[in-house]
């Protein structure tokens, strides 16, 4: 007869096993990489029938919960996750690893929570000689702590197990063949009748064999597709991460050569040169989103001039400050302001770094004066007319 088992699980890539019997006696433990659960479920009944699962965790992994429901067995976890002391404290035997030290303080908890009911078990069966019935007793109470003891064992006392109605069987063939006075239409009579019930016990283990392939069949069929769903998921993980990679290495890319070119920006830097702030438009919106106020004799450089404010324009006339434009400017904005405004085409020395441009003075200095005299002279005509 099989002995009954208190199995200890660590899920995870490693999977550690303890198998301990009702008396703590170890019968198992190791680890195994990769381990399919129908494989562990046939290495497991190999070794007993398991009536409790212990786990180190407040809240049991998904698979401990499922192999205690296919074994149906009762699942035993602490009030909060052992800590490694506590499991140190428990385990008293070597180990090879992490894993296989966890599966035992599982197990062991587990028979330590038990071992109440167990000593109960021991005083409740110690006067019944059928140590079939006692095994029975122990392996339902064990499954479920709920039912009552004393009623376990009078309902299995009074069912016929299997080694007992074998004996049944023999005593009441004896007075078959000796009692003379039972007639021989009558023996016969009762041999139909046991083959029928011979019979009908082989339809039902046929029946009961087909329903166990058939739960096998299910179970295979789960858990390979358990296993195909994480697999995918991990694949899906991977190339999520792979295309973040490459995503971080573009901008690491970008980042590299916005340095280059500002270390190149600043090399240019000298008392030679301007720096000049970039702005969008002539407007008081794309001073106030580059957080810029235009200051007295200053020059700045403006991306686009043909979006602007005739009152803002106004407001630059007279701090008398110079502009550079990066686009051509239109007639509609000749018309409207007296202000100098000189395409950054024309500076050999311009470089621009993002939000800021260097330029050198002294040929800022001659094109002012060329653009000066040349704004004049329009000034001039259009007076004339």
């Amino acid at each position: 007869m099989k002995p009954l088992l208190i199995v200890g699980l660590d899920p995870g890539t490693t999977l550690g096993l303890a198998l301990l019997d009702i008396s703590g006696g170890l019968v198992k433990l190791g680890s195994f990489k990769n381990e399919p659960a129908d494989r562990l479920i046939k290495e497991v009944i190999g070794y007993g029938i398991p009536v409790i699962v212990g786990c180190d965790k407040a809240k049991p992994p998904a698979f401990v919960k499922k192999f205690a429901i296919l074994m149906n067995a009762r699942l035993v976890a602490p009030k909060e996750d052992l800590k490694v002391s506590e499991k140190q404290e428990l385990v008293n035997l070597p180990t090879t690893n992490s894993h296989e030290r966890d599966a035992l303080a599982s197990a062991l908890y587990a028979l330590k929570k038990s071992s109440r009911l167990i000593s109960k078990l021991n005083k409740a069966t110690y006067k019944l000689k059928n140590r079939e019935i006692v095994v029975k007793v122990y392996e339902q109470m064990l499954k479920d702590a709920g039912i009552n003891i004393s009623e376990t064992i009078r309902k299995l006392s009074a069912k016929p197990l299997g080694p007992e109605k074998k004996q049944v069987t023999q005593t009441t063939k004896q007075p078959i063949v000796k009692n003379h006075k039972q007639t021989p239409k009558a023996i016969i009579r009762e041999l139909r009748l046991l083959r029928q019930h011979n019979t009908m016990l082989k339809a039902k283990l046929a029946k009961l064999r087909k329903q166990l392939e058939a739960a096998e069949l299910r179970f295979h069929r789960k858990v390979d597709r358990l296993v195909k769903k994480r697999v995918s998921e991990k694949e899906t993980t991977i190339v999520e991460l792979q295309e973040r990679i490459k995503q971080l290495s573009h901008t690491n890319q970008e980042l590299l050569q916005s340095l280059d070119e500002f270390k190149c920006f600043v090399s240019a830097v000298n008392e030679d040169k301007l720096i000049a702030r970039v702005i969008p438009q002539l407007t008081k919106s794309g001073f106030k989103a580059a957080n810029f106020k235009p200051d007295t004799n200053q020059a700045f450089v403006v991306e686009n001039p043909n979006e602007f404010s005739g009152s803002f324009l106004k407001k630059i006339e007279n701090s008398r400050s110079y502009i550079l434009v990066v686009k051509k400017p239109s007639t509609r904005l000749a018309r409207q302001t007296r202000l100098v405004m000189i395409p950054v085409s024309k500076l050999k020395s311009f470089k621009r770094f993002q939000d800021f441009a260097i330029i050198d003075k002294k040929e800022l200095s001659k094109l002012l004066k060329a653009y000066s005299v040349f704004y004049r002279i329009i000034e001039q005509y259009k007076n004339s007319c």
